[in-house]
């Protein structure tokens, strides 16, 4: 995998959003959290070799931006797609981009965001079932 600029904020070293799920979004006013089965990589001190049947090792995490100014998100309302197993998800985190000096940007299904000076950690709840 080539490195992304999300790569930037150490927690997300050696994660990759763009195969990681979206569970949830959680907005406010100086923070968004996307609950997500992040993709692990190889290099990640808590990666464990994929599950049966899967491409990735994914874990259950909160990913969480905060800002001391408001974040503008736009959620598009779309329904939780659900697979064959009965999982629900609302897509992936298709970019996550630098868009000016100070100022990222967030998008997928979900919507989108738009953060200035964002501080992102992601938090593992445990791997997947």
């Amino acid at each position: 995998m080539t490195p992304h600029s999300y790569a930037a904020f150490p927690s997300l070293h050696d994660v990759y959003l763009e195969d990681s799920w979206v569970l949830g979004v959680f907005p406010a006013e100086h923070e968004v959290t996307f609950r997500i089965e992040a993709v692990l990589t190889a290099a990640h001190p808590h990666y464990q070799p994929p599950k049966p049947g899967e491409q990735y090792c994914y874990a259950l995490a909160d990913l969480q931006i905060r800002s001391t100014a408001p974040i503008d998100h736009q959620l598009s309302g779309a329904r939780p797609a659900v697979d064959r197993s009965g999982t629900s998800d609302l897509g992936n985190i298709d970019t996550f981009r630098p868009t000016g000096p100070s100022t990222w940007e967030l998008r997928g299904d979900w919507g989108a965001v738009t953060v200035q000076h964002p501080h992102v950690d992601l938090a593992l709840r445990g791997t997947t079932p």
